[in-house]
């Protein structure tokens, strides 16, 4: 089967077992649609940039792993590097530790039959870029570090922040509120279309 299918049937048992956490589990937050959106994204985005590196024209989106020299790009580099990067991804999105034990031990098996038919051992976080796992790690790390830092709040489970700590990007030239901030007014002609 495609690989990236395989990968994509994980992340998407991971989301379903999201929704059977315990009803206070504060990581059932990870489950809301635009969180889910986000880290399919993160996810795909690693996998991409992994696979760039191997790629003889693909320019990555975060990562500055140099293009791998022609020898390397053969496509059994480019699938070690997509499976380590979809791996990767996908623990930092949906950690198993938050799963109960028999849904986590399902997920890992599957994440560890997945690495082993590509020959990689689960928990290689080797950062040599002769290799393509160690190329795959440095390009999730920037993939990972860029969108930890993009103020979706992931390490606080998609909380909102306190007012002091949110930025204001631009206001509205309209009616001079926040962009961020949903409109309170009712939906009629005077409505600011902002």
């Amino acid at each position: 089967m495609n690989l990236i299918l395989d990968w994509n049937a994980v992340a998407l048992d991971a989301i379903r077992a999201l929704g059977r956490l315990p009803g206070y589990s504060p990581d059932r937050a990870r489950g809301g649609p635009p969180q889910v959106a986000r880290s399919i994204g993160v996810i795909y985005t690693a996998v991409y940039d992994a696979w760039a590196a191997f790629d003889d024209i693909a320019k990555p989106a975060y990562s500055t792993v140099p293009r791998r020299p022609a020898a390397q790009r053969t496509e059994a580099n480019r699938r070690k590097a997509r499976a380590q990067a979809a791996y990767r991804a996908l623990i930092d999105q949906f950690p198993p530790a938050i799963f109960q034990p028999d849904v986590r031990a399902v997920l890992e098996a599957r994440m560890a039959a997945l690495l082993a038919a590509e020959g990689i051992a689960v928990g290689d976080m080797n950062t040599n870029l002769a290799n393509p796992v160690g190329a795959a790690n440095v390009a999730t790390d920037a993939v990972l570090a860029f969108r930890h830092a993009d103020l979706a709040n992931q390490a606080g489970i998609y909380a909102e922040p306190p007012a002091a700590t949110r930025r204001r990007t631009s206001r509205c030239s309209r009616c001079g509120r926040p962009r961020w901030t949903p409109s309170t007014t009712p939906r009629s002609g005077n409505r600011c279309p902002t």
